[in-house]
């Protein structure tokens, strides 16, 4: 009913005022509309304005008519006694609001903490410390997840930490992880992920860095004890490119800025269709881990073999921290069964014997608790990140077998083949993922031969093989057209683009 009634009016009156960035004066403001976009005019007192950023999400489809959201990013005012005004269609919305109200509307309000929790109080008290403010002054978080690092938070923590000493930042990892020695010992100025020390860095600090986008790392405390504290801005470092629909997972999202990889990325969120975010929240910079893809390394004749994860695989969550429980049916499932009986096949060990190549099933974080098990033959090298770096294991490695996952992305950027075994129908594989297909076509935009069989599989294996791994022109045209940088100035393109993003000055430039 709610969307036929905006496909009778033209457009709704019900305007959502929701977001406000402090540091660039911007506030967000939607509203629905059926049909043509409604004539808009925005107002200064009585000088006309123009969004700063402005686009048109998807909102509702039917067989007759699609409902579509609209989204503005507006500037505040340049007087304070000036007021912001929006007209729709003709009409004045609820929008006529001065800066300083504007402001004071997206101001926490203080809470009385009397009768809360004792740990709850304690923390409040601790965050508001003159040692912990100072510690954490103007800070900036890094974190990937709770229980590993070696990911895009790690890296541009690194270069931050070498190229821009002055930057207060701090990195969180569960002192039981595997990397927790391996970065002490390289100088991290680590917090135990879960402690009070952890908490207190998330009430103070300036900006949240994260490969990861689960709400245990936006919202690691509970919320209802600390809205009167002022959220940091989640920046986010994707852990891999964004090729499917994924739409109604990250509108979910607080994002306030989001890293992109490639040109297709990029466009496929920020132009009009599903995605909240716009131009104002994504930037095209290239993941900082690609900045180590580039750096000079000895291969092995290394068979690198990842497929991604699957959702109905994983056991029950309680959306706290990285891990799971353990799914007992893992092992009978379709995606074990296929992987085991590629592995098995006898052509697999006499091509590895005839070109003098190993070869190592990588799992995917997400199935590390059951690597140790997977039903394959001895010569099958069984890893995951307990065991050290993917990041290592990639460089040393040749060629990359993989279903869907984004990782092939990371060796396409090195330039190596890639292989993609692809057993079932990239719809069923979406579907089962609970998400949408999106722009991604492997046939036309992947990075090597889509192989729906195994015969298929070992044809086109042995044909790399025999021709010493070399990439096909066509695959090393599609990485040049797929990403828009391909040096070792990732971090330092991250790192610009945050700064940016906390310019204080008004934006002055409009993206519509």
């Amino acid at each position: 009913m709610q969307y036929r009634a905006v496909r009778a009016k033209g457009w709704s009156q019900e305007l959502v005022i929701d977001k406000f960035d402090t540091e660039r004066e911007l506030l967000r403001v939607r509203y629905e509309f059926c049909g043509n976009p409604p004539d808009e005019r925005i107002l200064w007192g009585d000088d006309e304005q123009a969004p700063v950023y402005a686009k048109n999400r998807t909102a509702h489809v039917e067989r007759d008519f699609t409902v579509f959201e609209r989204i503005l990013w507006l500037a505040l005012p340049s007087h304070e006694d000036t007021q912001l005004r929006l007209f729709v269609a003709g009409q004045e919305t609820s929008l006529h609001h001065t800066g300083a109200e504007i402001r004071a509307a997206f101001t926490p309000a203080p809470l009385e903490d009397t009768g809360f929790p004792p740990d709850v109080r304690a923390l409040r008290r601790l965050a508001t410390s003159p040692g912990m403010r100072e510690k954490f002054k103007n800070a900036w978080m890094f974190i990937d997840k709770d229980t590993e690092a070696d990911d895009n938070a790690e890296h541009l923590y690194r270069w931050v930490q070498r190229n821009h000493p002055e930057i207060n930042a701090w990195f969180v990892l569960s002192e039981s992880s595997h990397d927790w020695p391996r970065l002490e010992e390289e100088g991290f100025r680590l917090i135990p992920h879960g402690s009070v020390e952890h908490g207190a860095l998330f009430l103070t600090c300036a900006k949240l860095i994260s490969s990861q986008m689960d709400r245990y790392i936006f919202t690691p405390l509970e919320e209802q004890y600390y809205s009167d504290f002022p959220k940091p801005k989640f920046i986010c470092l994707p852990h891999g490119v964004t090729k499917d629909d994924v739409s109604r997972w990250f509108n979910s999202i607080p994002f306030d800025l989001f890293i992109a990889a490639t040109h297709a990325e990029t466009a496929s969120i920020t132009n009009d269709g599903p995605y909240l975010m716009s131009n104002k929240e994504v930037r095209l910079c290239g993941f900082p881990r690609y900045d180590k893809w580039l750096e000079p390394t000895e291969t092995t004749n290394q068979i690198f073999v990842m497929p991604t994860w699957r959702a109905d695989l994983v056991g029950a969550w309680d959306g706290k921290g990285q891990r799971r429980e353990r799914n007992p049916n893992f092992y009978s499932s379709n995606f074990v069964k296929m992987w085991a009986d590629f592995f098995g096949d006898p052509q697999l060990k006499a091509l590895l014997q005839t070109y003098g190549y190993r070869i190592v099933f990588f799992s995917h974080p997400g199935f590390e608790d059951y690597v140790e098990d997977m039903p394959f033959p001895d010569f099958v090298e069984k890893r995951s990140k307990r065991h050290g770096s993917i990041i290592k294991v990639m460089q040393q490695s040749k060629i990359m077998i993989t279903d869907f996952s984004s990782v092939a992305y990371d060796m396409a950027y090195m330039e190596k083949p890639v292989l993609y075994y692809q057993y079932e129908r990239k719809a069923d594989f979406v579907h089962s993922q609970i998400w949408k297909s999106g722009y991604i076509n492997y046939e036309t935009m992947g990075f090597g031969p889509v192989c729906q069989n195994k015969a298929s599989l070992f044809a086109e294996l042995e044909k790399t093989l025999e021709g010493g791994c070399a990439v096909a022109q066509r695959y090393i045209d599609r990485v040049k057209q797929t990403f828009a940088y391909h040096d070792q100035g990732c971090c330092q393109r991250a790192f610009e683009a945050i700064m940016l993003d906390s310019n204080p000055e008004k934006e002055g430039k409009r993206h519509v």
